[in-house]
């Protein structure tokens, strides 16, 4: 969890949005650069980039099955 904060901190970009997943193994952010990443809580690491908002995205959530955010 560290890891993602240190990431967060570094960004160009105002984030927006934090949503965990329901199991807590997952961590979505968003914000003004028109992208939300998911990141693995567990390690860190960034694993998924997703592309093509026309703005800003100031809210997320999950589903509580995990089967769509």
């Amino acid at each position: 969890m560290r890891a993602i904060l240190r990431a967060l901190l570094f960004v160009s970009f105002a984030v927006l949005a934090l949503a965990f997943t329901p199991d807590g193994k997952a961590v979505a952010s968003s914000g003004k650069d028109h992208l939300i990443r998911l990141w693995n809580v567990g390690t860190g690491a960034r694993e998924r980039l997703y592309l093509g908002h026309l703005d800003a995205v100031s809210a997320l959530a999950f589903a509580k099955d995990n089967s769509a955010l």
